[in-house]
């Protein structure tokens, strides 16, 4: 082996290394978590949070109702009509916001956005917390879901970000913001 061929392998194994230290490992996609579909109605409090303690007992009772009675649940509400998808919910969530004084004070402003292909409803709580009215809104939609008048043909998720509440379609619970 000649001089300059021991200088060309030592300079091709340099470079080797250089490739090797410079490729980056394709970082692994991080799990979601569970998959939803079909007429799954989902809360998520954000991501890593879990429920946090016990809720206020009118959301509970809203709770019970939407399982046992679902029908009366949107009578008291007065929710009359709602339909299919974000735009059912949007028609639900608005009617039974509206519809009492309780509601009108636990709520502030409904607010429904769409940006490209991903749309959304963001509900302003007003003196009920995020978290509570989250899940109170969360017993709306399954009862409304309960009483037959509205359908889910995608996951809808009512998840709290950044002190709203905010409803979207979507598999993954807490993915809003992602």
């Amino acid at each position: 082996m000649t001089d300059t061929d021991f200088i060309v392998d030592f300079v091709r194994k340099v470079i080797k290394e250089e490739k090797e230290k410079t490729k980056k490992p394709k970082p692994k996609p991080k799990p979601k978590g569970k998959k939803y579909g079909r007429n799954d109605i989902i809360v998520g409090y954000g991501a890593g949070k879990s429920a946090g303690g016990r809720f206020i007992g009118s959301v509970n009772e809203a709770g019970a109702l939407a399982k046992e009675d679902p029908g009366a649940l949107m009578s008291n509400l007065g929710v009359k009509a709602g339909g299919t998808g974000l735009k059912g919910a949007e028609k639900i969530l608005e009617a039974a916001i509206s519809s009492t004084e309780t509601m009108k004070i636990a709520f502030g402003k409904l607010t429904a956005k769409t940006s490209g292909a991903k749309g959304s409803i963001t509900v302003t709580p007003g003196r009920i917390n995020s978290r509570n009215g989250a899940n109170l809104l969360h017993h709306v939609l399954v009862g409304a879901q309960g009483a037959g008048i509205f359908k889910a043909p995608e996951a809808v998720q009512l998840q709290v970000y950044e002190n709203t509440i905010v409803v979207h379609i979507s598999p993954y619970k807490n993915s809003w913001g992602e």
